[in-house]
């Protein structure tokens, strides 16, 4: 035992004696590290927004393979139209007060909205009373809140007609439209802060209407309604927000959002007294030619009317922080189907929850990075013929195997938007004679529509089957089949391949007035 213990301490002693060999490890292979495949979309600097003044060269973008400067294109612009993009790309709307707090200008009054005179630049910052509408009680502070604003249906329409017509378009802003609204209930409220009083008892009783009463913006439209209705003007009955007067071959509409009006028609010197006329009952802000609507940049060209919503655009890609992102030509891989998610909800709201697939919600921005300027050509040498394309993607959802829409169904519902959309044209002084064209690719479809078929498999369909073969009977609506490959309503239902893709985006009439040259 004590031979053994005595060989193991040798053992030891050898081993850490400094004369001994050694061990040669073999040498690691020296491999070059690299940045892995997945983040090859994405760069790690940030870069700003490019102003439209600005307009880069391509000299740069050197060191930056995704800057934006590569994406948007302001060359193709007036200096007038390039001054008003500017502006309101360098207006940086504070989100919260304590955003607000940190500037001059909202501390000065906490704002409400940003209003933008024709060269792009600021209205006015304005500060406002707000009533605790959230303490009213219903049937006794107030009865009906419900008010309607334009459809954007609406606004699209409009707008292509006025370059149909090549109309000029003008744009006004209520000041303090809330406040003009009649008020029929009894309401109180407590002394708002800065108003003295000596008796510490007493309250305010409301005589006019005020900005946060649940009926606020019922009154002030009930008020503007009166009002166009008192000097000759009708409200439509497909859009109760649009108003037309129609005298001999004079044509004036007003379509009002909210506070933000567009007057258009053929008569200038009627627009005219009809400014005056609004300005002296509801002290109206002139903003000149239409520009930018509801979030909508409204740019006319010698082709039409382009709207598209490039600021909005960088917006989202700003505060995604995709702005350095690898640009995508086409917003989903081909054939690419989203089925119910299996994870876990995401647990922070903000962080975009109602995306259900991140990687493709991030694919969609790279698209929007792509062309964020793309918008819509309204051609002033089209005709006001409504024609309209229907699809509806069966079998798309691999989790149920059914259909977003039943083919005929959706039939039905593009023929009754097609219904409403004449009434609208008839109320804009467009008598469509000539049926409406509807285009299917469904043969099984159109079969159904143009035939009297019934069996076991339309009983569920029934309904819709009478509204459209009543359309086509009365020779309101015609219908016509179109190669899958012509399918203009591809584009809303499946992820199309990148040629197929411009090329109906192209058909459809989208332009890129931002596009780099």
């Amino acid at each position: 035992m004590e031979e053994a213990q005595a060989a193991d301490i040798d053992l030891e002693t050898n081993t850490n004696h400094p004369d001994q060999d050694q061990v040669v490890r073999p040498p690691r292979p020296q491999r070059e590290r690299r940045v892995p495949q997945r983040l090859d979309d994405y760069v790690c600097t940030m870069p700003q927004s490019v102003m439209p003044m600005q307009a880069p060269s391509q000299s740069t973008n050197s060191g930056d393979p995704y800057a934006l400067s590569n994406c948007v294109s302001y060359n193709s612009f007036s200096s007038t139209h390039l001054s008003y993009l500017a502006a309101i790309s360098s207006v940086d709307e504070p989100k919260s007060f304590s955003q607000a707090i940190k500037n001059e200008n909202w501390r000065k009054a906490m704002r409400q909205e940003i209003k933008f005179k024709p060269d792009g630049t600021v209205e006015r910052y304005k500060a406002r009373l707000v009533a605790k509408g959230f303490t009213q009680i219903e049937g006794l502070d107030f009865n009906e809140t419900f008010a309607p604003v334009a459809k954007m249906v609406t606004v699209r329409t409009l707008l292509a007609l006025a370059s149909i017509k090549r109309w000029e378009l003008h744009q006004l802003d209520v000041n303090n439209a809330f406040l003009q609204g009649d008020l029929h209930e009894e309401v109180y409220m407590k002394i708002p802060q800065g108003f003295t009083c000596n008796q510490s008892n007493k309250v305010c009783r409301l005589r006019k209407s005020l900005y946060g009463l649940r009926q606020a913006s019922r009154n002030w439209f009930e008020k503007f309604t009166t009002s166009l209705e008192a000097v000759g003007f009708k409200q439509s009955k497909a859009d109760y927000s649009l108003f037309t007067l129609a005298i001999a071959d004079s044509f004036v509409a007003v379509l009002i959002y909210v506070d933000d009006i567009v007057i258009t028609g053929n008569d200038g010197a009627r627009i005219a007294t009809l400014k005056h006329y609004l300005h002296s009952a509801f002290s109206i802000k002139d903003l000149g030619p239409l520009k930018y609507f509801l979030g909508i940049e409204v740019a006319r060209t010698t082709e039409g009317i382009v709207l598209s919503q490039r600021k909005y655009a960088l917006d989202i890609l700003t505060e995604s922080g995709m702005l350095g992102a690898k640009p995508s030509s086409f917003p989903m891989e081909q054939h690419h189907r989203l089925g119910l998610a299996s994870g876990s909800p995401i647990p922070d709201p903000s962080q975009y929850r109602r995306l259900e697939h991140f990687d493709a919600a991030m694919k969609v921005l790279r698209y929007v990075k792509n062309s964020p300027g793309q918008g819509m050509l309204l051609s002033s040498s089209s005709h006001p013929h409504l024609v309209a394309y229907c699809d509806a993607n069966w079998a798309g959802c691999p989790r149920t195997r059914r259909s977003t829409t039943a083919e005929y169904r959706a039939m039905a519902s593009t023929v009754s938007e097609l219904t409403w959309l004449k009434s609208l044209l008839y109320d804009l002084g467009i008598y469509h004679s000539k049926p409406m064209t509807l285009f299917c690719d469904n043969q099984a479809a159109l079969h159904i529509a143009n035939n009297l078929v019934f069996h076991a498999r339309t009983k569920h369909i029934e309904i819709d089957c009478h509204f459209v073969r009543e359309r086509i009977q009365r020779k309101e609506l015609l219908t016509a089949h179109v190669p899958s490959h012509c399918q203009l309503a591809d584009l809303f239902t499946k992820a199309l391949g990148k040629e197929r893709l411009h090329f109906l985006l192209y058909k459809l009439g989208i332009r890129d007035l931002h596009a780099p040259t």
